[in-house]
């Protein structure tokens, strides 16, 4: 859970209290704060069938507002890639792991806006 509220001394109890004003999952404060969700991948892994992988677990999560970016390495050098605005996706819970699962662990970066 994330609370968003105000902390204030609390006479009672001599310590502190908070007033919640907003109590989000933290898949809500995702989906609220991420401004992209960037994958990171090398042509070794794209011509072992990285692609069709990819395909299918972003088409999971597709119809959000979220970007999605490549970060493309290959011998010669590195691009970072924006998708079409057909590939945003919602970052749930269930799409993070299933990218997880088809480019590694650290294959994925949630970028949140400042």
């Amino acid at each position: 859970m994330l609370i968003e509220g105000r902390i204030q001394p609390d006479e009672y109890s001599g310590g502190l209290s908070m007033r919640a004003r907003e109590i989000r999952s933290l898949e809500e404060a995702r989906q609220a704060r991420v401004s992209e969700v960037r994958l990171c991948v090398s042509s070794e892994q794209l011509d072992r069938g990285l692609r069709t992988l990819l395909k299918e677990a972003l088409s999971s999560g597709r119809g959000g507002s979220c970007p999605v970016t490549l970060d493309y390495e290959q011998p010669r050098g590195r691009a970072r890639i924006r998708l079409g605005e057909s590939w945003r996706v919602h970052p749930s819970d269930e799409l993070l792991e299933r990218l997880r699962g088809t480019v590694g662990r650290d294959g994925v970066e949630l970028v949140y806006e400042r």
